[in-house]
C-alpha cells in the first residue's frame, strides 16, 4: 500500500518531469484481462530519448481499466491515460494489428487534425503479430493439423501421473512434450522439435495401450492416435519447423529494447521472399525489384507456382520423404498431394505478409537510408 499510493505519485511527477524536458516520446499500449477486478487493463508504456543515459528508455506510464472495449472506448480511456503529458510531443502510436485498434487509430488521427495537432507517424501495427498471425494462417489454410497434434500431444500427458508412468515403463524414456501456444505461433518450434524427438516413443506408447486394452477415451488421444497412422506425419512436423524458423528470427531480432525502426523495412523484405522464393518462379520475384511490383503479385495464382518438385520443403523434409518412398510406405499422389499442401501454407503465410506488411508505409521504406 505504502508503494502503491505513498511512492508511485513521487515516481510518476519525476517521469513526467523527464518526458517534458525531451522534444518527443511514443507510446505503446496494450489491453488484457485484469485478474483481480475482471476488467480490461490497457497498459501504457512510453518510449524516449533519455539525456541523462544518453539512450533510448522505455517506462510505464499508466494503466486504464474498461469494461467495454470499442474504438470509442478505447480513445476516451488512451486520452485519460496520457492526459499530464504534452499531446503536441506525441509522435507515434505502437499497438497491436486488431481491428478495433485500428479504427482507434482513425479516430484518433482525425481528432488531432481537428485540434491542429502534429500528424502522428505511422509503421503499422506491431510485426510481430503480424509474423505469428500469418503463419497461424499458413497453418489453418493448408488443412493440416499440426496445431491440434502438438496440443492433444501434451493434453495426453498433462496432470495424468497414471499415464506419465504406463509411458515411461513402456518407452524407457521420461523426455515429454511440450505445450502448444495458441498465440506465439512461431515460437511453437521447441513444440514441434521435441514432438519429433519423441515421436516414435509416442507411437509405442500409443500402440501399446491400445493393445494392453488401456487406451484413453479422450479426443486429445484419438487425434494422437490418427496421426500415429499417418505415413507422412513427421515430414509435416519437420516442414512446420522449416517454415517458423526463418520467422522466428525475425521475431527474436524485433523482440528488443533497441530502436529497431530503420531495419524494419530489410527484414520484412527479406522475410517475404525467403517464403515466397520457397514456391514461386524466380523469373516472378526477379521481376519485382519494387515493393509495389512485389505487393502486386498473386501468391495464391498457380501460374506463378513452381513445379511441385521444385518447392523448397527443407532438407530434412526431402530426407523424410525419400525414406518413405523408399520403403513404399506412401503412393507418389500421396506424396504429391502432401506438396501441393505445403505450397498452401507458404502462399496463406506470403498473402497475409503483403497484406499486413510494414513496407506498405512509407515511413518503413525511407528508413532505411538511415541504417548505421
Amino acid at each position: 500500500m505504502l508503494a502503491m499510493f505513498g511512492l508511485y505519485p513521487y515516481f510518476l511527477e519525476l517521469l513526467i518531469d523527464i518526458i517534458r524536458t525531451v522534444k518527443n516520446y511514443t507510446v505503446s499500449f496494450d489491453e488484457s484481462l485484469n485478474q483481480i477486478n475482471q476488467k480490461k487493463q490497457m497498459d501504457m508504456i512510453v518510449r524516449f530519448w533519455d539525456h541523462e543515459v544518453n539512450k533510448v528508455t522505455d517506462k510505464y506510464f499508466n494503466s486504464e481499466f474498461l469494461g467495454h472495449a470499442t474504438a470509442t472506448d478505447l480513445l476516451i480511456h488512451f486520452k485519460s491515460g496520457l492526459a499530464l503529458l504534452n499531446q503536441n510531443d506525441l509522435a507515434q502510436v505502437s499497438m497491436d494489428g486488431l481491428n478495433v485498434n485500428w479504427k482507434f487509430y482513425r479516430d484518433l488521427f482525425q481528432e488531432r487534425r481537428g485540434e491542429e495537432l502534429p500528424d502522428l507517424l505511422n509503421i503499422g501495427s506491431c510485426g510481430l503479430h503480424i509474423v505469428h498471425g500469418s503463419f497461424q494462417q499458413g497453418a489453418r489454410e493448408s488443412g493440416r493439423e499440426i496445431a491440434n497434434i502438438l496440443r492433444s500431444l501434451w493434453q495426453i500427458f498433462h496432470d495424468v501421473p497414471a499415464r506419465k508412468e504406463d509411458s515411461i515403463r513402456i518407452t524407457g524414456t521420461d523426455v515429454f512434450p511440450l505445450q502448444f501456444c495458441q498465440h506465439r505461433w512461431v515460437e511453437d518450434i521447441q513444440v514441434a522439435e521435441r514432438a519429433l524427438k519423441i515421436w516414435p516413443h509416442v507411437d509405442k506408447y500409443v500402440k501399446t495401450v491400445t493393445m494392453e486394452g488401456k487406451a484413453p477415451t479422450s479426443t486429445s488421444f484419438f487425434v494422437v492416435s490418427s496421426a500415429c497412422d499417418d505415413v507422412l506425419i513427421q515430414a509435416k512436423l519437420e516442414f512446420f519447423v522449416s517454415v517458423a524458423k526463418p520467422m522466428q528470427e525475425f521475431v527474436m531480432k524485433f523482440q528488443t529494447k533497441a530502436p529497431m525502426g530503420p531495419y524494419l523495412g530489410s527484414s520484412s523484405k527479406d522475410l517475404l521472399m525467403n517464403t515466397m522464393g520457397r514456391f514461386l518462379k524466380s523469373e516472378v520475384l526477379e521481376k519485382a525489384d519494387t515493393f509495389k511490383k512485389l505487393s502486386s503479385i498473386d501468391p495464391a495464382d498457380k501460374k506463378n507456382h513452381k513445379h511441385p518438385k521444385q518447392v523448397g520443403l527443407g532438407l530434412a523434409v526431402q530426407d523424410t520423404l525419400k525414406k518413405v518412398t523408399e520403403k513404399k510406405a506412401a503412393s507418389e499422389l500421396c506424396i504429391l498431394s502432401f506438396k501441393n499442401d505445403c505450397v498452401k501454407f507458404l502462399s496463406a503465410i506470403a498473402s497475409k505478409l503483403l497484406e499486413k506488411c510494414p513496407l506498405k508505409y512509407p515511413l518503413v521504406q525511407y528508413l532505411v537510408s538511415v541504417i548505421p
